[in-house]
């Protein structure tokens, strides 16, 4: 009654002694008859509902059902019933008719009863479903023969006579006193003649072999399609063939306007094919300083990220490196001249040491060093103030610059290639950098120059720079 489950018998003593022990004891002292004939009938229904579960059809020993039972967490005990003992409620069962009970050397076994009554059941409900398809398929036939006799009525009513019977056929019969039958056949018209006359020497019709089966089968099949053409067109429809009409229509409509869409689509496409194949044989080759993979930008310090998917499986894959040579570049040079070149190349147009493929080596605590082609490679951008280099100048960057603007300036800017500045600002809503670049005195180009000058370029027209 208590619903509770101790630890131990301690813990037993303790609930013996705790104040919902002694109401519900209270409770039971009551009305004992009514809380066992309670917990009787739970025990009773789980037992029945886990036979039906179980053992639906078998027959089982009553102590190995038992145990199953009792293996569920939240069963009803025995010893909270009126049976003492599990042969007592074995019994009750057998008299109760809810199972069958009998015993053997191995003790007392039981088979629910109302499988029994369920598999009646089963076999009664396919007993009727059977004669409901029965009765439908009779139902249907005699519709059929009922639809086939007014169709015959109706040929009738219309011909004069049944064809049906007519094309059957059937012995000649004749009685005493009927009129002889005589034929009449025209000459010139049997086979290889040039065909029959009347007696005016005019074309007669072509004889049609009346009596065939072929013959008599054609008649009946036009003579039946024009009798269902007469009834159809004489009955008015019905709502559910205008919305069949309607439907169709409408379908109709639906296929014809996808279909004009499909060929505009097409057009357009084919328009927009020829627009874009006009519009490339018609531009201008790329210059040098675009950055595509056939035109070489690496040079020696720059940073960038490897994304050779080849490299994945080794954890090089987008993992950032710096430039350290080129291959097939000048890689061996003396101190001196490397600083000749880098102060010629500050101001000057050209790139120092470009090649196709760049070896590398990885800013990680590994310095791995890898051979990568530049066509795997992406350039990286510093933070604001960081050191970049103009590694090209897309043809993108210099129709953008061309159109001028607020804080722009409209001359090119190839210029910048090679050269090396700070990274000032980033647009990143256009996907651009500013690059301030400081300005000696002197002339380039024919005009003088001094101080700072600032330009806008495209992502991958700057990469980070470090001395290497």
């Amino acid at each position: 009654m208590c619903s509770k489950q101790c630890r131990d018998e301690n813990g037993f003593k303790c609930h013996l002694s705790s104040e919902s022990h002694a109401r519900q004891m209270a409770l039971f002292g009551d009305a004992p008859a009514a809380v066992v004939d309670e917990f009787s009938k739970l025990f009773e229904e789980a037992w029945l509902d886990h036979m039906r579960r179980a053992h639906p059809t078998t027959r089982m020993r009553a102590d190995v059902v038992y145990n199953e039972l009792i293996q569920q967490r939240d069963h009803v005990h025995m010893n909270a019933t009126r049976w003492h003992t599990l042969t007592e409620f074995v019994s009750h069962l057998g008299k109760s008719g809810l199972c069958k009970v009998d015993e053997d050397e191995r003790g007392l076994h039981v088979t629910l009863a109302a499988a029994d009554a369920r598999v009646a059941g089963a076999e009664e409900a396919r007993a009727r479903r059977v004669k409901l398809a029965a009765e439908a398929e009779a139902r249907r036939a005699a519709a059929l023969a009922a639809q086939a006799e007014r169709a015959r009525a109706e040929e009738v009513r219309v011909l004069g006579f049944d064809a049906a019977a007519r094309a059957k056929g059937g012995e000649l019969v004749r009685k005493e006193g009927d009129v002889p039958v005589r034929l009449s056949v025209v000459g010139g018209g049997g086979i290889g003649g040039g065909g029959a006359s009347n007696n005016n020497g005019a074309a007669a019709a072509p004889l049609v072999p009346i009596f065939s089966e072929t013959a008599t089968a054609t008649a009946t099949t036009a003579t039946a399609a024009t009798i269902l053409a007469t009834a159809a067109a004489s009955r008015p429809k019905s709502k559910l063939e205008l919305m069949m009409e309607q439907e169709q229509a409408a379908k109709r409509k639906r296929e014809e306007a996808e279909a004009e869409e499909e060929e505009e689509e097409a057009k357009a496409k084919a328009a927009a094919a020829e627009k874009k194949q006009r519009a490339q044989n018609e531009a201008p080759a790329p210059t040098a300083l675009v950055p595509a993979s056939h035109a070489p930008w690496l040079s020696r310090g720059l940073v960038v990220k490897i994304m050779a998917r080849e490299l994945r499986e080794s954890g090089h894959y987008k993992r950032k490196a710096v430039v350290v040579s080129l291959v097939g570049g000048e890689e061996e040079e003396d101190e001196d001249e490397k600083a000749k070149k880098m102060k010629k190349s500050s101001n000057s147009s050209s790139l120092p040491s470009l090649g196709f493929v760049g070896e590398l080596e990885t800013l990680d605590d590994d310095r791995d060093v890898l051979r990568v082609d530049q066509a795997q490679l992406e350039t990286v951008l510093p933070g604001v103030g960081g050191t970049v280099r103009v590694v090209a100048c897309s043809a993108t960057n210099r129709v953008n610059l061309k159109k001028g603007g607020k804080g722009e300036r409209s001359d090119d800017v190839s210029r910048f290639v090679g050269r090396e500045g700070k990274l000032s600002k980033v647009d990143t809503e256009r996907y651009r950098a500013r690059v301030t670049f400081e300005e000696g005195s002197g002339e380039e180009g024919g005009r003088e120059t001094s101080g700072k000058s600032e330009e806008w370029f495209e992502y991958e027209d700057i990469c980070k720079v470090v001395p290497v």
